[in-house]
C-alpha cells in the first residue's frame, strides 16, 4: 500500500493543489482495500510480542486516560536480572473488557511494529519529504475517547475495519503551531458530521476541531500524522546563518547622551544583511534540502552480507529496496553526494542515474534498474556494484528472490 494507493483514484497532484492545506476530504474506496495493511492476526501479534510503556500506549475513555497499571501490569523480566529490572506486559483480559466497556486504545508509532504500515510511511514520506508517524486506533461501542481537539499535523484518517463518526469545525486560528503564544479559541456552531467507513480515508488539515466518535460498532483506523515546514521554520534556519555575519554577532550599541543614532545605523545593516539572506536565489528550496537530509529514516538491516562483504554474485534475482526516502542527491566536482540521516555519502558520477531510479520507486529487480536506469556506460557488474556499495551504506537493502 502506497499514498497514491490512499488517494485512489484522485491522482496525487490533483490532491496537493486542490486539497492539500485547504480543508477537510474524504477519499471513498472498496470496504476492504486497507485490510491487507494491519489484518487483526497482526494487530494480536503486536499486543503480544511488543513491550509497551506509558508513552507508546494509551486507553482512553470518556476523556479520561486509563492509568496504564490498569492494563498493563509491571512484571520483573525472565530471567529476573541482577538489576531488578521489570517491564509491562499487556493483560489480555484487562485490555478486552476495558475496550468491550467503550474505552479507545491508542498506540503510537505503528510503523515501527508492522513492515506493511512502515512500507505506507516511507510512501507518504517519498512525496511530503517530511516525517510520517502512524497511530493505530481500537475502539468499541459509542464513548468518544479524546474530546473535541486540533491536531498541530496535518492527519489521514485510514478507517480500517468499522465506522467512525467525526464532527468537524472549521479552524478558529489559521495555521496553528504547537508553539503558539495564543490556544485557539474553542469553535462554536454546528459542524459538519461525517460518518467514515471501512475503506475510506478522511484527510484532516492541521488546526482542523474535530471530534470522534464510535460509531456503536468495533472500529479500527491508523491516524497518519505529517508535519510540514513552515515560516517559522525557515526563519529559524536563517538565523542560524546569520551567525557567520559579523554584523549580526556584534553586540548591540547603547545610546550615547540619549542619542540613538549609532543604534538606527546598526538596524540599517542588520536588515540590509537579512535582506540579502532572503533575497538568495531558490532559497526554500536550500533550507527544504537541508532539512529533509538532517531526517531520520528508518533503518533496513541485511545481514549478514554487509558484515561478510559477500556482496551479490552474478547468479539468482535480487530485488533492490530504497530506505531513505527523504535523501537529497547532489553533484559537486568531486563527484556524486547523497545525504541522508544527518550524513552524507559519496559515490561515482555514474551511479546518478541507478540512485535515481531506485529513489522514485519502492522495490524494483536488480535486471529492472540495470535496463531501465539507461546508462550505456554501465554494465551488469557495475550495476551491482553500485547497489551493493548503496547497501554497505544503508540506503539500500537486497533481498534475493526464492
Amino acid at each position: 500500500m502506497d499514498f497514491a494507493s490512499l488517494l485512489h483514484p484522485m491522482p496525487t497532484e490533483s490532491f496537493i493543489s486542490d486539497h492539500l492545506g485547504r480543508g477537510v476530504c474524504v477519499l471513498e474506496g472498496p470496504f476492504d482495500r486497507f485490510e491487507s495493511i494491519l489484518p487483526w492476526a497482526q494487530i494480536n501479534d503486536i499486543l503480544e510480542r511488543h513491550w509497551f510503556d506509558a508513552t507508546r500506549i494509551r486507553i482512553v475513555k470518556g476523556h479520561r486516560h486509563l492509568n496504564i497499571s490498569e492494563f498493563s501490569p509491571s512484571i520483573a523480566t525472565y530471567p529476573i536480572s541482577e538489576s531488578g529490572l521489570r517491564r509491562r506486559q499487556l493483560s489480555a483480559e484487562s485490555l478486552s473488557r476495558h475496550l468491550r466497556d467503550g474505552a479507545t486504545l491508542h498506540i503510537k508509532s505503528v510503523e515501527d511494529l508492522s513492515e506493511e504500515v512502515a512500507e505506507l510511511a516511507s510512501s507518504i514520506e517519498r512525496v511530503f519529504k517530511e516525517r510520517a508517524s502512524i497511530e493505530l486506533l481500537v475502539s468499541y461501542g459509542e464513548t468518544p475517547g479524546y474530546q473535541a481537539h486540533i491536531d498541530y499535523v496535518d492527519v489521514f484518517a485510514i478507517q480500517i475495519y468499522g465506522r467512525k463518526k467525526w464532527a468537524v469545525w472549521e479552524p478558529t486560528r489559521k495555521w496553528p503551531l504547537l508553539t503558539d503564544p495564543e490556544s485557539a479559541p474553542k469553535p462554536e456552531g454546528e459542524p459538519q458530521e461525517i460518518v467514515l467507513t471501512s475503506g475510506n480515508v478522511l484527510y484532516v488539515p492541521r488546526g482542523t476541531w474535530h471530534l470522534v466518535t464510535p460509531a456503536q460498532d468495533l472500529s479500527v483506523h491508523l491516524s497518519v500524522s505529517v508535519s510540514r515546514r513552515t515560516g517559522i521554520d525557515l526563519m529559524k534556519w536563517l538565523v542560524e546563518g546569520l551567525h557567520t555575519m559579523e554584523i549580526c554577532r556584534q553586540d548591540l550599541p547603547m545610546p550615547v547622551d540619549g542619542e540613538s543614532a549609532d543604534q538606527e545605523q546598526h538596524l540599517r545593516q542588520l536588515r540590509e544583511t537579512v535582506i540579502k539572506f532572503l533575497d538568495h536565489p531558490n532559497l526554500i528550496d536550500r533550507f527544504l534540502a537541508t532539512h529533509q537530509a538532517a531526517q531520520p529514516f528508518r533503518q533496513v538491516f541485511d545481514l549478514p552480507r554487509t558484515i561478510t562483504g559477500s556482496g551479490l554474485g552474478n547468479g539468482g534475482g535480487w530485488n533492490v529496496r530504497w530506505c531513505a526516502p527523504m535523501a537529497v542527491v547532489d553533484m559537486d566536482p568531486d563527484g556524486l553526494v547523497v545525504r541522508a540521516g544527518g550524513r552524507c555519502h559519496r559515490f561515482g558520477a555514474e551511479s546518478l542515474p541507478v540512485i535515481r531510479f531506485l529513489m522514485a520507486r519502492t522495490t524494483s529487480s536488480l535486471d529492472t534498474v540495470g535496463e531501465e536506469a539507461i546508462n550505456p556506460a554501465l554494465q551488469p557488474s557495475d550495476v551491482r556494484r553500485i547497489v551493493w556499495d548503496l547497501s554497505l551504506a544503508g540506503l539500500a537493502v537486497v533481498e534475493e528472490i526464492s
